[in-house]
Order: C-alpha cells, then sequence, then structure tokens
C-alpha cells in the first residue's frame, strides 16, 4: 500500500468514520473492522483439537445491540470430575493481543478443575470496536460483565433453571495479566455489588477473587517516558481535535523484556495482535484508570492476589505495593518473582528460570483460587 492509500486510510480511520458516525450517518459494515477474518493463532487449534478439552464460543451483545464481546470456553470434564471443581476462571488478557494468548497456559488451569471463559475484549480480537480504542475503561468492563451474564444465562438455560441468585452461583475467579489486570481491578470499582456477600446485586454473577499478573496500577516512571511535548499533543488532539484515534508511541516497547523476541512474538507475529502504536484514546483510558485505582483502592472489597516481576520495567512496584495495601478486603496478598520481568506468562530459557518464574507464578494463584 503507497503513501496516498495510506494517508487516505489514515484520514478516514481518524476524522471521517468517527464524524459521520457521531452524526448518524454512517455504521461500519464489519464492527470488527477485518479481524473476524484472522485465524486462530496455532497454540489455539492445538487446544480446540484436544479431544479431552470441549471448547465453545459465544458472543455477548452490549446494552447499544450493535457491539459485541466474543469469548470462548474451555473445560476438561475428565479433570473437572475427578477434582470436583465446580468453579470458573475468566480470563483478561492484556493490551493489544486477545484471548488465545492463554492457550499455551491454559494446561494447569484446566488440570485443576476450573472451567476457563476466555474473552476478545472490546475492541480487541474478535470482539467489535476500532482496533485497541476505547477512551474510557468501563467500556472493557462492560465488555466482561456482559460475557459472564451471557455464560450464566446459558448454564441456567442448559440446567433448566430460571435465573439463579448469586449465592447460588459458581464460584468464580478474573485473573488479568498487564493491562487486563488494572481491567480486572476496576471490575471490582464499576461492579462491586459483584462481590457474593454484599446483600445487593441479588442476581449478580458474584467475582469470589482478582488476581493481577503484573497489573498496570502504573506505569513505571524510571523506564516509561513519554516525551513532556508529546503528552501535551496527546492531551490537546484528544480533547480540542478529536484525535483519539491516531496511533502515536508504544510507551513500554523497549522495556517490555529484555529480550526483544517477546514483543515480536507476543505482537508482530500474530495477525491477531494489534500491530500498530498506541493510540491516542488508548494511552489515555490507562492514565486516567491508573489514577482511579489508586485512588479508589480503598473501595475494592473482593479478595485480591497482586504477581509481580522482580525485574518488571513496565508496571511500577512501589504503585503495586501501595495498592494491596489500600485495599479494603481482608484477604488480600502481593507476591514478587525475583527472576521474572513485566511478561511473567512467557517460557524461559533455562528450565531453572522457568521454574522460579512462570511456573511458580501460575502454580500459586492456581493454588490461591483453590483455596477458596
Amino acid at each position: 500500500m503507497g503513501f496516498i492509500d495510506n494517508a487516505k486510510r489514515t484520514l478516514w480511520e481518524v476524522v471521517g468514520e468517527p464524524a459521520l458516525t457521531k452524526a448518524g450517518l454512517y455504521e461500519p459494515a464489519d464492527r470488527t473492522y477485518g479481524r473476524t477474518d484472522v485465524p486462530f493463532s496455532p497454540m489455539e487449534k492445538r487446544l480446540h483439537d484436544n479431544p479431552d478439552v470441549t471448547v465453545w464460543f459465544g458472543k455477548a451483545m452490549l446494552d447499544n445491540g450493535k457491539d459485541w464481546s466474543w469469548y470462548q470456553v474451555w473445560e476438561d470434564k475428565k479433570a473437572m470430575r475427578k477434582t470436583g471443581r465446580n468453579a470458573d476462571m475468566i480470563f483478561v488478557h492484556g493490551t493489544g493481543v486477545h484471548s488465545g494468548t492463554l492457550a499455551s497456559h491454559s494446561r494447569r488451569y484446566l488440570d485443576a478443575g476450573f472451567r476457563l471463559i476466555v474473552p476478545d475484549l472490546i475492541s480487541h480480537g474478535y470482539s467489535t470496536g476500532t482496533h485497541v480504542y476505547q477512551r474510557h475503561l468501563d467500556a472493557y468492563t462492560e465488555g466482561l460483565h456482559a460475557v459472564l451474564h451471557d455464560v450464566a444465562k446459558r448454564d441456567d438455560e442448559a440446567d433448566g433453571v430460571e435465573r439463579r441468585r448469586k449465592v447460588e452461583r459458581r464460584t468464580t475467579f478474573m485473573l488479568g495479566l498487564s493491562f487486563g489486570g488494572l481491567v480486572a481491578h476496576m471490575y471490582a470499582l464499576h461492579y462491586p455489588n459483584s462481590l457474593r456477600e454484599e446483600a445487593k446485586g441479588e442476581y449478580e454473577v458474584p467475582i469470589d477473587g482478582i488476581i493481577g499478573v503484573g497489573p498496570i496500577i502504573e506505569y513505571s516512571r524510571a523506564n516509561v517516558r513519554i516525551p513532556w511535548f508529546l503528552q501535551q499533543m496527546i492531551w490537546y488532539g484528544d480533547t480540542y481535535l478529536g484525535l483519539g484515534r491516531v496511533e502515536v508511541i508504544v510507551p513500554h516497547k523497549k522495556c517490555l523484556d529484555k529480550d526483544p523476541k517477546v514483543y515480536k512474538t507476543l505482537v508482530t507475529e500474530d495477525k491477531r495482535s494489534h500491530q500498530g502504536a498506541f493510540r491516542v484514546g488508548h494511552l489515555l483510558c490507562i492514565h486516567f484508570a491508573a489514577e482511579m485505582i489508586q485512588q479508589r483502592a480503598h473501595e475494592i472489597r473482593h479478595p485480591t492476589l497482586v504477581q509481580q516481576g522482580g525485574q518488571d520495567r513496565v508496571a511500577c512496584h512501589e504503585a503495586a505495593i501501595n495498592f494491596i495495601r489500600d485495599v479494603s478486603a481482608t484477604d488480600k496478598k502481593m507476591t514478587i518473582y525475583p527472576v521474572c520481568q513485566h511478561v511473567i506468562y512467557r517460557k524461559a530459557k533455562t528450565e531453572e528460570e522457568d521454574l522460579a518464574g512462570r511456573v511458580a507464578c501460575v502454580e500459586d494463584n492456581v493454588e490461591w483460587m483453590c483455596e477458596r
């Protein structure tokens, strides 16, 4: 595609489409912008082909009646019978990637008897919306809420039950990686009635524990830096010019991991992941959500586990420590894994490092959920 074609496409995406859509003069024919045509990742395909794993797919419609959050559900019924576990784990992936990133780590959760609910966040993967663009984080939590209720409705229909109350529903945990960790903890603020012990919200789907793995409570100020002039351009561009969709920068690209192949594997080699830079609106979405989660951490009463790499150069350790201190839940814990960087869920080059990092982290959060 030539320069002129790229310029036309960008102008339409950034200015033309938002203006016409806001005026009610245009609706995209494909609300996923072509992402539905991208095939599953090889690891997803291997999981889907596993005869021991039951897989099904769903779309949870949002309140506007136009957009949806796509999700898949994985379960090993033999493991569920063996463990006697009747519990769900909903996975919240990081920014720019998709639900399939859990596939290579799913076996331990399936063996523990958990049913895995694995959605693509709104504006990611097979869910609707301009790729990785939401100005406000509540769009992401709304999508998760819709998915949980869609699965709950299907469960009730399958069991011939009209509508279960919160206290009667399956034990459910929410686990988020990186940006997904921020989204998961924000879910507790946006849906406080999801606490099982809360008297309000009789028909809410309960969340019995939230796990943030390398959550972006705040970016590391020492390593993730956006130049002052660019910060001003981002603010004014969004506030006064409506340029929220403009791609500008990946603030943590160079400090995601010491091995550049990690970013390449997660993003550039995965066609379902976002290939461009972070958009103006998405950067502001993260910024204001991080501010809010720190200011309102004391409102969170859900059982909380935070896991962070000791060598994480993307997420701020101090902010995470202050966050877990401020959370009002009596059941809360933070664990730091000295050998890990930001992408804890990656296979290390040596067995020793892998056992001390990724494997230990997964084992710890599985144990934490099983204890509850």
